[in-house]
């Protein structure tokens, strides 16, 4: 499990012939396999090291960490499990290990769609290499996960899954071990979950935008929404809500109320908001998928979004989009899907960040 694979001349001729990038903006094949790639996230995962890397989730059942190194990747595998993975999360669960931890979702065995049982595992970093345990299993596949603090009856932070068994559980580490800290039932089958709003929020198939919030030791749920298509992606924060769905929207959910933002000609999978362009003052909002375009709203000094611009594109479907700050480039958009690449997307004007 522990290999280091350093990705020498066949990534700098992958490199070489990249994506379509819009003028001002660059893209960066930090990653190409021939799986697909199910969700990714950036974080500090590896404190030999400075600054994030990436962590990304395969259909093989493989999670690497991908790291900046000079003006290429290195590429680790942090663990192999027997079933597809598809979405992950990290954070400081364990503050005793160096850097943040992942908790990896997906199927116990075989592939999604496989109608089998869904798993949940752990990923730390020791100073022998990395290690993994499962700390959860249910009767379906587990769809969507989130690191937030979601039990405000322990310290530190906890884990919020959910997936085909139309529940979300809330786990919580108590030594070495895992526990189930609560549960509370949501009606439908969760693809996508967040930290956000009081709470949680929670994305469904039926078009269900749920949130879950904890009330004394025990834990609600309030459906918010519900839209016409499937949602898919979600993020959260104490101010508001992005999600997408499989008719091609994504819409925001902010004070109680919905509001359709940019509309897509096929099925979206990245909802993020992030700082990224050095032209333009405030955060933008960023989605992808599956037309293979990385799509910015810039929102300016207003409230609504302007005009959105393709600022990048590639072949294949798009599955997720995260964003965050990566060694030497700055504030940057990440993204995974069918093609096995994992892309990076980053506005050049803005001064890179060490």
């Amino acid at each position: 499990m522990r290999h280091l694979i350093w990705l020498g001349c066949s990534l700098l001729v992958a490199c070489t012939s990249r994506p379509y990038a819009e003028s001002g903006w660059e893209l960066h094949v930090a990653l190409e396999t021939q799986a697909k790639l199910g969700g990714c996230v950036v974080a500090d995962l590896d404190p030999r090291h400075a600054g994030n890397e990436i962590a990304v989730t395969a259909s093989t059942g493989h999670v690497y960490c991908v790291r900046r190194v000079g003006t290429g990747w290195a590429t680790e595998i942090i663990c192999h499990q027997e079933g597809e993975m598809i979405q992950v999360a990290a954070g400081d669960l364990n503050p005793e290990h160096p850097g943040d931890e992942l908790i990896c979702v997906g199927a116990a065995r075989g592939g999604e769609d496989a109608g089998g049982k869904g798993a949940a595992h752990y990923a730390w970093r020791t100073a022998q290499g990395w290690q993994s345990k499962e700390i959860a299993v249910q009767d379906s596949l587990i769809h969507g996960v989130a690191v937030g603090d979601f039990d405000r009856n322990r310290e530190g932070l906890e884990v919020m899954i959910a997936g085909y068994e139309r529940k979300a559980t809330v786990l919580a580490r108590v030594g070495d071990d895992w526990v189930e800290a609560g549960s509370v039932s949501i009606g439908s089958r969760a693809k996508g979950v967040a930290a956000g709003l009081a709470g949680a929020v929670i994305v469904c198939d039926d078009g269900a935008l749920v949130e879950v919030r904890q009330e004394g030791v025990e834990y609600a749920m309030l459906r918010l929404a519900r839209y016409p298509a499937p949602l898919a992606r979600v993020h959260g924060d104490p101010r508001g809500v992005l999600f997408c769905a499989n008719d091609g929207t994504l819409r925001a959910w902010q004070a109680g109320e919905g509001t359709e933002l940019y509309r897509s000609s096929d099925r979206l999978r990245g909802a993020v908001r992030a700082e990224l362009d050095g032209s333009s003052r405030g955060e933008e909002i960023a989605t992808a998928g599956y037309t293979g375009e990385f799509t910015v709203l810039s929102t300016g000094e207003g409230t609504h979004p302007v005009v959105p611009r393709v600022v990048a594109w590639s072949e294949g479907k798009l599955h997720h989009l995260t964003a965050g700050t990566l060694p030497g480039l700055g504030p940057c958009l990440v993204g995974c899907g069918y093609s096995g690449r994992l892309l990076v997307v980053r506005n050049h004007e803005k001064d890179s960040q060490p």
